[in-house]
């Protein structure tokens, strides 16, 4: 029968009752465990780009020789924060983070990521190394919503959280603002614990009725109400 392990109040870890996990012992006593389960997330707080899936999961698989200190690479579907939709999350390289003993290569932690500011090693959660932010469907072009490669995402008890700072990311007429030909020349985005906690967006803006000129643009970026706002 499967077995469902609680993370915490937003994530679970479902094994499944197919023999895929055990534990080998030797005459010293525990030599190593053989894991096999699917994360599941809490569909209210994370949700997948795929529409045809129900909720996010990712699975783990993992034979180790310390319970204590599980570290993995994990393969994360992209997704969305469920209430921030106009960002997607593609994710390229992820570690899961099970450790008492350590933490992922890269990983800065703070104080404030964990419940005991004087032992960081116990931060528990999934270190997104690479992520492809999707940057919001209203500055689509023919080719898609504009996208930029960034590092250290990261997705604890707490939410997603990690900061955005590009530049150079669409030349003119790569993105568009009601069909107006625009250029997305600087971005800044901070998210913290599922939220965003705002931004600024730089470039050119090419209006038609004006001339061939383009115009510059410098806006902030919000969140009001569960709608990006950009003034």
């Amino acid at each position: 029968n499967k077995k469902t392990a609680t993370i915490n109040e937003h994530l679970d870890l479902v094994f499944p009752g197919d023999g895929s996990n055990y534990i080998e012992w030797d005459c010293n006593g525990f030599k190593a465990a053989n894991l096999s389960g699917v994360f599941e997330f809490d569909k209210g707080w994370i949700e997948p780009e795929d529409p045809s899936a129900d909720k996010l999961r990712a699975s783990l698989k993992v034979n180790v020789h310390d319970l204590s200190n599980i570290l993995a690479t994990i393969d994360i579907p992209a997704f969305h924060v469920t209430k921030l939709k106009d960002f997607s999350f593609k994710v390229k390289n992820a570690t899961v983070d099970m450790s008492d003993v350590a933490n992922p290569t890269g990983l800065n932690v703070t104080g404030d990521m964990v419940e005991d500011p004087g032992n960081l090693l116990l931060w528990r959660g999934f270190y997104l190394q690479q992520v492809e932010v999707g940057l919001p469907s209203q500055m689509a072009s023919a080719d898609g919503r504009p996208k930029v490669s960034v590092d250290n995402f990261y997705i604890d008890d707490q939410g997603v959280s990690g900061t955005i700072s590009a530049e150079n990311i669409v030349k003119l007429g790569g993105a568009s603002a009601s069909g107006w030909p625009l250029s997305i020349d600087k971005v800044g985005l901070t998210f913290s614990k599922n939220k965003l906690n705002g931004g600024v967006l730089g470039g050119q803006l090419q209006v038609a009725f004006l001339g061939d000129d383009p115009l510059d643009y410098d806006a902030a970026i919000s969140m009001r109400n569960g709608d990006t706002y950009y003034s």
